[in-house]
């Protein structure tokens, strides 16, 4: 994999956790459909006073007749005899969607198939701040490290979730089922935990009941976690003992209001 980046920054307006997870989703596809040995370029320009994020592999490419319906919701385009693209279909849909709600545009391409992809995205950009007129960006007050379990059984929405908690000086733990969830915060002790709800054999609702149930636990901060946000959904996660819901991707500035409200235990 190769980078190039600009020599000056670029500024934008933009939700940094929600263009993560475009940028991320890109680099997962990109790395999902091509060979070991093979070729992924990320890059960022400035055009103009557009910020242009490029995502380029030699992978399995795209047929032209799928390229426009690339980012349709669970469109799966099978492109290679010997591998399935897998998946609910839902990634590319969720970047276009994402992308466009920060005014933005994304577009593939593809020589077809062997060719490998590239998938641009292009996001408006502020006017370079110099001088006198520099804006000073001024800092929240800053939260004292916290322990945080997070629970869930995709595994990468815990490692993005966990990477960005741990880039903000809290230490993280992971569980992907309930019996582990229940285990690791027997050891962990943490103060703050993000559980998600939909999960096999031991859901989120039950994990939350057996933690509340034991004393050592009655001050930690236990948050709801779910791709929907049905007010049902919210109703019955308050009564089995959550203190808050949040929904996926967790928004930072709610994931930093949540640090806020806990404390250090001992």
């Amino acid at each position: 994999m190769t980078v190039n980046l600009p020599e000056e920054p670029i500024t934008l307006n933009v939700d940094p956790v929600r263009i993560e997870q475009v940028v991320t989703n890109l680099l997962h596809n990109a790395a999902k459909y091509t060979p070991e040995g093979g070729q992924i370029h990320l890059s960022v320009a400035r055009q103009a006073n557009q910020a242009v994020i490029r995502v380029r592999d030699n992978g399995i490419g795209i047929a032209p007749e799928h390229i426009h319906e690339i980012f349709d919701l669970f469109m799966q385009v099978d492109n290679s005899l010997e591998r399935s693209l897998g998946g609910l279909g839902i990634g590319l849909t969720l970047v276009k969607s994402l992308t466009e709600l920060h005014a933005g545009s994304v577009e593939a391409q593809s020589g077809g198939l062997g060719e490998g992809s590239e998938f641009t995205i292009r996001l408006p950009g502020l006017p370079s701040q110099t001088g006198s007129d520099q804006v000073l960006a001024v800092s929240p007050p800053a939260i004292p490290p916290r322990r945080v379990l997070i629970v869930d059984d995709s595994q990468d929405s815990t490692e993005s979730l966990s990477r960005l908690i741990r880039s903000q000086g809290h230490e993280v733990r992971t569980a992907l089922d309930g019996a582990s969830a229940l285990a690791v915060a027997d050891e962990f002790r943490p103060d703050l935990v993000l559980l998600d709800l939909g999960m096999p054999v031991i859901s989120g609702f039950e994990v939350a009941s057996k933690l509340r149930a034991r004393p050592e636990f009655d001050d930690v901060i236990i948050i709801a976690v779910s791709g929907y946000g049905q007010e049902e959904t919210l109703n019955r996660s308050l009564d089995a003992g959550f203190d808050d819901y949040a929904v996926k991707p967790i928004d930072l500035d709610k994931l930093n209001g949540l640090m806020r409200r806990t404390r250090r235990r001992d």
